[in-house]
């Protein structure tokens, strides 16, 4: 070899090993990274920007343990997230992590029971992920955990129970005594509060706080009515029974007319008691509203000390509580007694249950490879209780995870019936997909629609849900194929 060749490979052997001792010794290049993005709505704050400081620092938090992952988040507006995802998703260009309670097909986003199956890495021990959760809220026990094709498409990072946030201070200048117990009482609190200068419930023009009233009414009312003709199907879809009504129970009950909206009385009483509950006590002008989210409905009024009570979620709180200027307290929604209605249940008071409607999130089919892997690593972070528990506790939230603490704001809630679940299922009250409460209930509210029709839109409304039901669920059955 010449001597200028064996000096230039002996340079390039040096340069080699200079490149190896530098790559060993910095960070890994951006070639090395990962990101993935999640797409939602806030149900924190009202911040159009972030989900807040609680949700960065959870992010940190893996950004730390996962060096080579990068996790950005994009916040949609909630009142139109529903329709952007959908789209996204339809189109195949949707983000690694989506919303799940965006309109989709099962086919748009990947079933995770394989790897429900096999251990959380982030969890010493475990040998199935799903062993993790209580059964009850995700799982075998709860219908809402599977698709119509019977998989499991989302992850839950936390349950979602709805709380009726109140003013202290505007109880004791009105001389109400927490907690509001009755339906009755909470018309005379209203009266009370509106004499004292306060405005009873705040209220705006997004579905959620109307949903959640009309859920509560009609599982005190309309669930003794339907529940045992109806209970026909299993979680999964497979004849049996279940503990709350499922999607399919309710088609079935629609194709086979055993349930019509304008025959059953307490499905009206439902409707008239919702609607006394906006005329009465609900923001004056409260279509005018915008919601603006899911923390508290209203928060501009309640947070400002002019409305005394609200609708919000219960891992809202720490934003309720940091725009307040007083201290904020939670109680369950009222129970309906026999004062009120003669469809009242001595034995069944208001409750919601916890459910897994809160924060999860699905992972489009579009998503392969390695950031499919980062993806998974993230919801399998995300529900390892020694990695999740500082941010349940800084959100107020309740998880869907087995032996782990109750915030300090929801104590108050435990062993009270409201955690009992909902025995009516969505399906008897939601709107087709696509639509959403105030297209369907709006008008029956603000006075432009009579009762009756809103029963026959209501009709309407259960034919499209369980047609959407039957073409997603693929179901085969005699009174399905009709």
């Amino acid at each position: 070899m010449k001597p200028q060749i064996r000096r230039a490979v002996a340079l390039m052997a040096i340069g080699a090993l200079a490149a190896g001792i530098a790559a060993c010794s910095t960070p890994q290049s951006d070639a090395d990274q990962v990101t993935i993005t999640i797409s939602g709505p806030n149900q924190w704050n009202s911040d159009p920007a972030s989900f807040g400081p609680e949700w960065e620092a959870q992010i940190a938090r893996f950004e730390e343990l996962e060096p080579n992952i990068n996790v950005e988040t994009v916040v949609l507006p909630l009142s139109s997230f529903s329709d952007t995802l959908a789209t996204q998703l339809s189109a195949g260009t949707a983000s690694e992590l989506v919303f799940n309670q965006a309109p989709h097909e099962p086919y748009m986003v990947h079933a995770l029971d394989e790897y429900m199956a096999e251990p959380n890495p982030y969890v010493e021990g475990n040998e199935a992920w799903i062993d993790l959760f209580d059964e009850n809220l995700y799982g075998p026990g709860n219908s809402v955990t599977y698709n119509q094709e019977g998989n499991q498409e989302f992850v839950p990072f936390n349950v979602f129970i709805p709380v009726i946030y109140y003013n202290p201070e505007a109880f004791e200048a009105a001389g109400i005594q927490a907690p509001i117990e009755t339906w009755e009482d909470l018309l005379e609190a209203g009266e009370a509060l509106k004499e004292a200068g306060y405005t009873p419930f705040a209220a705006d023009n997004a579905s959620q706080g109307l949903m959640w009233t009309l859920e509560v009414i009609g599982d005190q009312l309309i669930t003794p009515a339907v529940y045992d003709e109806l209970n026909v199907f299993d979680a999964k879809g497979e004849p049996g029974t279940n503990y709350a009504l499922t999607a399919k129970d309710w088609a079935y009950g629609v194709k086979t007319g055993t349930v019509k909206a304008a025959e059953i009385p307490e499905i009206r009483e439902s409707l008239e008691l919702l609607k006394e509950f906006y005329d009465t006590l609900a923001t004056p002008n409260w279509s005018g509203v915008t919601g603006s989210g899911a923390a508290v409905i209203n928060q501009a009024d309640f947070a400002s000390g002019k409305a005394a009570m609200a609708w919000g979620s219960s891992f809202g709180y720490a934003t309720v509580a940091e725009e307040a200027d007083f201290e904020v307290s939670a109680m369950p929604f009222p129970t309906i007694t026999d004062e009120t209605s003669e469809f009242a249940q001595e034995d069944h008071l208001a409750r919601y249950g916890a459910s897994i409607y809160g924060t999860a999130y699905v992972i489009p089919s579009t998503v392969e490879g390695e950031k499919l892997d980062a993806t998974i690593k993230f919801l399998q972070f995300m529900t390892a209780p020694e990695h999740v528990s500082t941010w349940l506790a800084e959100t107020g939230s309740f998880s869907a995870l087995l032996d782990t603490a109750v915030p300090e704001n929801l104590e108050a809630f435990v062993g009270s019936d409201w955690l009992t679940p909902r025995q009516l299922g969505g399906a008897a009250i939601y709107p087709p997909a696509g639509s959403d409460g105030q297209a369907l209930y709006g008008g029956y509210l603000l006075g432009t629609k009579s009762i009756d029709q809103m029963l026959a839109d209501l009709q309407t409304s259960w034919e499209q849900v369980a047609d959407q039901n039957i073409d997603r669920g693929g179901w085969t059955e005699d009174w399905a194929t009709k």
